[in-house]
C-alpha cells in the first residue's frame, strides 16, 4: 500500500500503524530541498492480507485527526491510501523503528522568537529532505537563527538525537547569524529616501530567513547593513512569483540610495 502525507505527519501515521499492524517499509521519499517545507511524503508498506482492514481503519482515523488539527491552516489536507506495487527489498525492522522515532520526535518549526521585534521568529528549522538512497536514508533539516548560540543549541539537539538512534550527523551549508541592529544609520537614510521618492513611509521590518548578509557580517564585524528587494510571492514553492513593476522600482530606488551614500 502507498500513502501520501507530509514528513512529520507521516511519522505520526507510521507510529500509529506500527502499534497495531505488522508491516514492512519498502520505500519512503519526501522532499529534495532542505529549505523547502515539503507538502507531501510517500511511503510503500507491505502488509499481510488479513491486516488490510486494520490498516485502512487506522489510516482513516488518523486522516480525521489531521483534518481536525489543520482545519484552519490546511483545510484540504488528505491521506491517500491505495494498493500498488514497488520493487525492492524491505527496510530492516530495527532501522524502520529508528526512522519512525526520528520523524516522531525531531525538532521542527518555530523554536524561539526575537526579543527586539514582536512576532518575529528568531530560531526555527524544518525537515526538508527525506530520501532513500541505496542502503541508507538521508534526512536533512534547514536550521535558521539570528542568534548564533540558539542555532548551535538546535544543531546540538539534532546531533544528540542522531547519536541516540545510531545515525551519522553532519552540518553543511551553514548560514552565519545576522542579528537585528536597533541603531542603523543606513536604515534611517534608506527610509528617508523612500518617503521622499514615493511619498509614503516604508514598512521597516525584519524577516526570518537565511541571507548573504550573515556572511558579510561574519567577515566584517560591526558593518552597517540593510537588505531589500522587489515583491515576491510564495517563496521557495512551485508557485514562486516576482513582480516586474516592483523590480523596476527597486532598481530606481537602489541607484538613488547609492548616489546618496557616495555623497554622504
Amino acid at each position: 500500500f502507498r500513502s501520501r502525507l507530509s514528513h512529520l505527519l507521516m511519522g505520526r501515521m507510521l507510529h500509529a500503524i506500527q502499534a497495531e499492524v505488522d508491516f514492512q517499509l519498502v520505500h519512503i521519499e519526501g522532499g529534495t530541498k532542505d529549505n523547502v517545507i515539503t507538502r507531501e511524503c510517500e511511503v510503500w508498506l507491505a502488509v499481510d492480507k488479513d491486516q488490510k482492514q486494520s490498516l485502512e481503519v487506522i489510516v482513516s482515523n488518523m486522516e480525521n485527526v489531521f483534518k481536525a488539527e489543520y482545519e484552519v491552516q490546511d483545510p484540504d489536507i488528505k491521506v491517500t491510501l491505495e494498493k500498488d506495487t514497488h520493487e525492492g527489498e524491505a527496510m530492516d525492522a530495527e532501522a524502520c523503528k529508528k526512522l519512525i522515532s526520528y520523524l516522531l520526535i525531531v525538532p521542527n518549526g518555530v523554536m524561539g522568537f526575537d526579543h527586539h521585534m514582536s512576532g518575529l521568529v528568531e530560531t526555527s528549522l524544518n525537515l526538508g529532505i527525506l530520501q532513500m538512497e541505496d542502503d541508507c536514508i538521508r534526512l536533512a533539516s534547514a536550521v535558521r537563527s539570528s542568534a548564533a548560540t540558539c542555532k548551535k543549541e538546535i544543531l546540538e539537539k539534532l546531533q544528540t538525537l542522531a547519536g541516540v538512534l545510531g545515525m551519522t550527523f553532519e552540518v553543511k551549508g551553514d548560514y552565519p547569524a545576522w542579528q537585528y541592529d536597533s541603531h542603523s544609520r543606513i536604515r534611517d537614510m534608506a527610509a528617508e529616501l523612500y518617503e521622499k521618492m514615493y511619498h509614503k513611509k516604508p514598512v521597516v521590518t525584519a524577516i526570518h530567513a537565511g541571507l548573504e548578509c550573515g556572511f558579510i557580517a561574519e567577515k566584517c564585524p560591526g558593518v552597517d547593513m540593510i537588505s531589500m528587494g522587489p515583491d515576491l510571492e510564495f517563496i521557495h514553492s512551485p508557485e514562486e512569483r516576482l513582480s516586474i513593476s516592483s523590480t523596476a522600482r527597486i532598481y530606481e530606488y537602489v541607484l538613488q540610495l547609492l548616489e546618496n551614500l557616495v555623497s554622504y
